[in-house]
């Protein structure tokens, strides 16, 4: 999935397997996720157990799609996201 990503928002899944530690311990490691943007459109690619949406949905990406979000948030990103529309896929990176 990354190579079809315009921009990868770096830190979505080391953050992702901090949370999940907490739960599931040194298996985090085994976790393979990734977030990023591909043609305007925000992409969040998580583990397949409903632990792991939950997780990733009510301790990380609602937040960060909320625009009261403090001092940043991916929806002040959004106006910004279709600039590097042109770019090849990766060559832009957030964080």
């Amino acid at each position: 999935m990354a190579p079809l990503l315009d921009k990868t928002i770096e830190g979505f899944g080391e953050l992702f397997r901090v949370l999940s530690f907490q739960t599931i311990g040194t298996s985090s490691l085994q976790s393979r996720c990734l977030a990023g943007v591909a043609n305007g459109t925000v992409i969040f690619v998580l583990p397949g157990s409903l632990d792991a949406v939950e997780t990733a949905w009510d301790r990380l990406i609602r937040a960060q799609l909320d625009a009261t979000t403090r001092p940043c948030n991916l929806v002040a990103l959004l106006p910004r996201l279709g600039e590097s529309a042109d770019q090849p896929a990766g060559a832009a990176r957030l964080g």
